[in-house]
């Protein structure tokens, strides 16, 4: 098959995610049937992906299909191996390019769990790193942020921000602080505040700046910001520090 069919075609089985297949028969039948499980669709594209290709294409969607699928369907071996694709550009034995290994950082976004925020991070600051892997992992933190709370996310946007301070790429900056918006927001949907009253970091504070009076890269990407957040308090918050947040974002983003 031509290498573009193979592609749309791990992309859709990546769509699908998990289906009814056979594996469910002996249950149907009372236990009275003998086929042995199918492995699941997670399992299966897993599998793709560490086989050696040719293309890189290929990889990329292998990988992108992997991302696709429920995170609890996810299992350790497979994460540790989108670390170790993101952070040394290696699958198994294989080199990986600096986009190809991006898309193993995106992977870890999507599917990963508290414990792939510190991979994360190292790939956004280490000089080991390409740009492409650093500005996927920008842009991961900000979809990880969303699967863990309290605290935890409060901490990953201070440490996110502190990051940010490190990092010369405009773009790779810019993608963090949507990222740093998506953390607050998700805070907002869920009824509190642990970001927004970080101390360490007045994220939200700094966000607020950039938008008014920041790099002319940056303002941009900081106003934006700000709409992702505004959006997501929403017009009737149930707290005073969200209130207050957005009537200063709206006030902000009229200014130009």
């Amino acid at each position: 098959l031509q290498v573009r069919t193979r592609c749309f075609a791990m992309l859709s089985l990546g769509l699908l995610g998990d289906q009814p297949d056979h594996a469910a028969l002996p249950d149907a039948l009372d236990g009275l049937g003998t086929m042995p499980p199918a492995s699941s669709t997670s399992q299966r594209i897993f599998e793709r992906v560490l086989a050696k290709h040719d293309n890189p294409e290929y990889v990329i969607a292998s990988i992108f299909a992997l991302s696709m699928q429920r995170p609890d369907a996810i299992t350790a071996p497979m994460l540790l191996t989108l670390e170790q694709a993101a952070l040394r550009a290696r699958l198994g034995n294989a080199n990986l390019s600096d986009l190809e290994a991006s898309y193993a950082a995106l992977a870890l976004g999507r599917i990963g769990t508290r414990a792939q925020i510190a991979p994360l991070l190292l790939a956004l600051k280490t000089k080991a790193t390409g740009l492409a892997v650093k500005r996927s992992a920008a842009i991961a933190l900000g979809r990880l942020g969303s699967r863990v709370d309290g605290a935890e996310r409060a901490a990953l946007a201070v440490d996110l921000w502190r990051a940010l301070e490190t990092v010369r790429d405009a773009s790779t900056r810019n993608f963090g602080l949507l990222s740093l918006a998506q953390l607050v927001a998700e805070d907002a949907r869920t009824d509190r505040a642990d970001v927004i009253g970080a101390k360490a970091v007045r994220v939200h504070e700094r966000l607020l700046d950039l938008a008014a009076d920041g790099r002319y890269s940056e303002r941009p990407y900081g106003a934006l910001a700000l709409g992702i957040i505004a959006r997501a308090i929403g017009t009737h918050p149930t707290r005073a520090e969200y209130d207050r947040f957005r009537a200063k974002a709206i006030e902000v983003l009229r200014g130009g």
